[in-house]
């Protein structure tokens, strides 16, 4: 009766990794329709992708209208300047091993590591500033991101999700959760 017992571990762990993965699944994809009770509504309908599909899309719309104002933002305190400082530091401090040389005064040192950081500041500044938003423009991102939210089928996303994450989940939680029925039966059996 105690090996029986400690078997049962493993199937109650197999189940529950299974049952977390649906409940997942549901989650995010069931139903996908509010769904009433009289008329109080039941949390968690629609399900949460569906709930959701509009607010992803303009987040998205938000993230691309940001990074377009920051690269017109020179200011000190946008965060593109912040990253444009932390990369001169950080090439700054990095040139440390030019202060070693000791056959060259310390003046042309200083002006060498001054113009080399100041030229990669420079590269990466043009960089953020002027190629990122080109691109953006030249491939009519933010067009595409409108087509896609309006052309988007939320059922479509269902289909990939059940074929490329739930499966791979699912044989997952197998593996993962199995382990822990068979260390959990190990301990049940050195305790008993």
């Amino acid at each position: 009766m105690v090996y029986l017992s400690a078997i049962s571990f493993i199937f109650f762990n197999i189940i529950l990794g299974l049952g977390i993965v649906f409940f997942v699944r549901i989650i995010l994809f069931h139903p996908s329709k509010k769904w009433y009770i009289g008329k109080q509504r039941i949390p968690l309908t629609p399900g949460l992708v569906f709930k959701n599909k509009e607010y992803i899309f303009d987040r998205i719309q938000r993230l691309l209208d940001t990074i377009f104002n920051e690269c017109n933002d020179y200011s000190y305190s946008s965060n593109f300047s912040r990253l444009e400082r932390k990369i001169y530091y950080q090439i700054w401090d990095r040139l440390e091993n030019f202060e070693q040389i000791n056959y060259v005064p310390s003046f042309l040192i200083n002006n060498a590591k001054k113009i080399v950081a100041q030229l990669c500041f420079e590269i990466l500044r043009h960089f953020i500033r002027s190629f990122v938003p080109y691109i953006l423009n030249t491939y009519n991102t933010e067009g595409y991101i409108n087509l896609l939210s309006s052309k988007l089928d939320v059922y479509l996303l269902r289909n990939y999700y059940v074929k490329y994450v739930h499966r791979y989940l699912l044989l997952l939680s197998l593996f993962i959760f199995s382990l822990l029925g068979i260390y959990n039966s190990i301990v049940f059996l050195l305790i008993k």
